[in-house]
Formats: structure tokens, C-alpha cells, sequence
């Protein structure tokens, strides 16, 4: 037996049939949940940290009360994905240190940037003050103010628990992590995929290793994930809903999703300036019942864009983008990896054109799935990589049967939003965060719909896969 409870016509599972198929995973979140507390409760021994420990409890409590909103299914896959992040954390905190000396991906990057900055904050005044924190940390342009005072929040408070340790903003984006699987499951149910697909999309997402790899150190890109994934949702709710102070109260939470997005990364406004102006425009042509409305919003959408880019002076743009923007250590990181062959640099060189089709390519299989030597943590983003490859077709074949859906024009606008910018941007293999929630989901569509070919076409694109790597070590001799 089974029901569900409804919140604007959406329905939210609270029991899943009794299928081995249905639970997955999620069988095993109980041991998994144990280890992660005797992981936790061992390192803040060793390290001497309660400050970690009950950063653990505390993230744990947030999560479980966040994914209550959403149903037992939703806080199984909390509990699941957190345990397994926090798990994550702990491994990778001791892999950098062999590796590099400290516990920083890379030798510390941005994620030991914004932990020094957070440092120097925290001597500063509790009340958040944007102008203010751009002169303490002599960075005026800095974009992203709002996570290194959240940092610095995180050091404050830490000091009644014995200090501050760099678990404890990596097991927020642990518990940040678990939060957005959750509303993936929530959004898969708002758009009435199956309790199945719900499930994956939510777990391909939590335990995609780039997403776990992201979320365990101190980067901002697993909270923008967070926010613009709460965008999106709310998005669909407003062209779903039938109550009008409920649509109200959808776009009314535009506005402080908008504060904190321009507050973590400016950039990404636009984002959710997009899907906002989706949600309506859907609603409205859909109370007026015309037909063909996904064409005539994405012409509308892009003429608005680019008439705003025209309008502005685009050397102008370019040069406040390298003030705002504070990914160049990892983008400079990220070439220099995937550059082991030098492919990076020839593809940055390329022409025009070319360059145009090279990087679409090449987004498909970045970070290069080959064997890293030199950082031996970016072999756990190459088996992301093989994933990421072979799922590439059921992403299209989720494009191409869900295009015509209303309810799926606020993910399809922004996985397209996201993965321009990402392409034809930064390239900061960081980024891929924003797009992997969505494309989880489209992939996932596209996987159970075609279900009598899909290993065929695994099969397929391993075999592609091989021959290109075979060719890069050929090209490398």
C-alpha cells in the first residue's frame, strides 16, 4: 500500500513500492551511516577537533529537517548521500596531505584562498557588509564575498568549540550536497517522473564523483548548485500552481535567491534571472491555451540576451569579468591537467570556428579520463569522466522526448544557460556542478526510455571511449 501527500497538485512519495530495483542504493545507507560517524568521531579524535564533530551533527540536523519537507524517501537520500560525502571528506583531507603536504586539493587553491580570507574577515564585524568586506580583505571585486563570510561565520562560532578545522565548511558542502539530491528528487516528482526515476536521477547526482569531489573541499560552486537548483523549482511551481498567493509566494523567493546568488557568484544572476522570466512567461501562455509556446519562448529568451549583450560595451564586460571573477587559479589548475599532452593549449588556440565545435567536444570528455601521475586525486574525477561519456546520449535522448514539455522548459533553460557559460567561459571544471543535476535528470529520462537499446549503447560509447584514449597515449609517444 502506498500514498502521498500533495502541496500544488505535487506529489511527493512517502512510501516506495516494494521493488528491489525502486530502493538501490539506498539499502545500504544505514552501514553507510555508520561508518561515517566512526570516520568522524576517529578524526576528531586523532585531530583533537570537536568543532568537527559536532559541525557533523549539526549539518546532519539541518539536512534531515530540510529533506522532511519532501517525504521518508527524501530524508533517506540525505542521510545516504551525506553519510557518503562526509566519508569522502575525510579520505580526500588525508590523500591531499600525502599528496601535497596540506589538506588542499592542488597544494591549496581557492579552497585555501577562501579560508585565508575567511581568516582575516573573521576579525572584523559580525553584520555582513559587502563594501566593508572588500576593503578587510583588500579585494573590492572580489565575487564572491558571501561564502567567505560564511566561512568566517563558520570560524566565529568555531571558537566556542575549540576552534576552527577545515572539515567544517567541507562537511556544510557535504550536507549542501545532500540538499540538492534531495531537491532533485523533489523536482523529478514535481514534473511526474516515476518514484525510479526520482530516486537515480537524485543518486546520480549526490554520487557523481566530481559533485563529491567539489563538495569535500572549500569551493562555492556546491551552494550556487543548492540555489540555482531551488530556482529551478520554483520555477516549474509557479507555471504548476492554481493557487495565486501560492504563485506569489514562488516569485516573491526570486528575490533573496537573487541576493545570495549575486553574493557567492555574480555571473550567475543571469541564471536566475532566466529561469524566473521562464516560469512566467510558460504560465502565461499557458492560461492563454496558444500552441507551439517552447519555440516562441526560447526565440523570445534569446533575443532578449542578446539584445542586452549589444547594448553594452563588451570590452567593458571582459575586463569587469576578470575583476568578478575568482576562478583563474582553478581554470589555469584544470588546463594544466587536462594539458598533460598539451591538447588544452592547442584547443584554446584554435580558431574561431573551429574553436566553437573543439570545446563542444571536448566538454564531452573533460577532465580527460586518463591516468594522472602528477595529482593522483584527479583519477577519481577520470572515472566521473568514463560516466560522463558514456551517459551522453541518454542526456539527448532526454532532451529530444522531453523538449515539448512545458514543465521541463525551466531544467532545459537552465542546463542550456549553465553549459554555455561553462563552455564558452570560465571551462573551470568546477562549474560542471551547475549542470549535472539537470543533465542526471534528462539523462536518467532518456536511460529508462530507451531501454532495449541502452547497452548497446554503452557498449558503443566505451568503444568510442577506448579508441580515444588509445589515440591520445599514441599522439603522446
Amino acid at each position: 500500500m502506498s500514498f502521498s501527500v500533495s502541496f500544488d497538485s505535487i506529489h511527493v512519495d512517502t512510501l516506495l513500492p516494494k521493488s528491489k530495483d525502486d530502493f538501490m542504493l539506498l539499502r545500504y545507507r544505514i552501514p553507510v551511516v555508520f561508518i561515517s560517524v566512526f570516520f568522524i568521531v576517529l578524526f576528531s579524535i586523532i585531530n583533537g577537533s570537536i568543532s568537527t564533530f559536532f559541525s557533523f551533527l549539526f549539518f546532519g540536523i539541518i539536512g534531515i529537517a530540510f529533506s522532511c519537507f519532501y517525504g521518508r524517501i527524501a530524508i533517506k537520500l540525505f542521510t545516504f548521500i551525506y553519510a557518503f560525502a562526509a566519508i569522502a571528506s575525510i579520505l580526500f583531507y588525508y590523500i591531499f596531505k600525502i599528496q601535497y603536504g596540506i589538506p588542499y586539493g592542488s597544494g591549496g587553491s581557492d579552497s585555501l584562498g577562501y579560508e585565508q580570507l575567511a581568516a582575516i574577515l573573521k576579525g572584523g564585524s559580525w553584520k555582513y557588509d559587502s563594501e566593508e568586506i572588500g576593503k578587510l580583505i583588500d579585494m573590492p571585486y572580489h565575487n564572491s564575498k558571501g561564502y567567505i563570510y560564511l566561512i568566517s561565520f563558520l570560524m566565529r562560532i568555531a571558537d566556542y568549540f575549540g576552534g576552527f578545522h577545515t572539515m567544517m565548511p567541507r562537511l556544510l558542502n557535504s550536507s549542501m550536497l545532500g540538499m540538492c539530491s534531495v531537491l532533485v528528487y523533489s523536482i523529478c516528482n514535481k514534473i511526474s517522473l516515476s518514484s525510479k526515476q526520482a530516486i537515480n536521477s537524485a543518486l546520480v547526482t549526490g554520487l557523481f564523483p566530481m559533485m563529491v569531489y567539489v563538495s569535500i573541499q572549500t569551493f562555492r560552486d556546491i551552494p550556487i548548485a543548492f540555489m540555482l537548483l531551488i530556482s529551478v523549482s520554483a520555477s516549474i511551481s509557479i507555471i504548476k500552481t492554481k493557487a495565486a498567493v501560492k504563485r506569489l509566494f514562488y516569485t516573491l523567493l526570486f528575490a533573496p535567491i537573487i541576493i545570495i546568488i549575486m553574493e557567492l557568484r555574480l555571473l550567475n544572476t543571469i541564471n536566475i534571472a532566466l529561469v524566473f522570466l521562464v516560469g512566467w512567461i510558460v504560465f502565461i501562455f499557458s492560461v492563454k491555451k496558444l500552441s507551439n509556446l517552447h519555440v516562441l519562448l526560447f526565440i523570445f529568451a534569446i533575443v532578449l540576451v542578446y539584445s542586452s549583450l549589444s547594448s553594452i560595451d563588451l570590452p567593458l564586460v571582459i575586463d569587469l569579468v576578470g575583476k568578478l571573477d575568482s576562478s583563474s587559479t582553478d581554470l589555469s589548475e584544470g588546463g594544466d591537467r587536462a594539458s598533460e599532452g598539451g591538447l588544452s593549449l592547442i584547443l584554446f588556440n584554435l580558431p574561431i570556428p573551429i574553436k566553437i565545435i573543439a570545446s563542444i567536444l571536448y566538454s564531452f570528455i573533460t577532465p580527460l579520463p586518463i591516468l594522472y601521475t602528477k595529482d593522483l586525486d584527479w583519477n577519481f574525477l577520470s572515472i566521473g569522466t568514463i560516466f560522463q561519456f558514456v551517459f551522453i546520449p541518454f542526456i539527448f535522448l532526454g532532451l529530444k522526448n522531453t523538449w515539448r514539455s512545458r514543465l521541463m522548459l525551466p531544467l532545459l533553460a537552465m542546463v542550456l544557460i549553465c553549459y554555455v557559460g561553462y563552455v564558452f567561459g570560465s571551462f573551470t571544471f568546477r562549474h560542471i556542478t551547475y549542470i549535472v543535476p539537470f543533465a542526471a535528470i534528462y539523462g536518467v529520462i532518456g536511460f529508462d526510455k530507451y531501454n532495449k537499446q541502452r547497452w548497446i549503447i554503452c557498449q558503443g560509447m566505451l568503444g568510442i571511449l577506448g579508441l580515444l584514449i588509445f589515440s591520445y597515449y599514441l599522439i603522446k609517444l
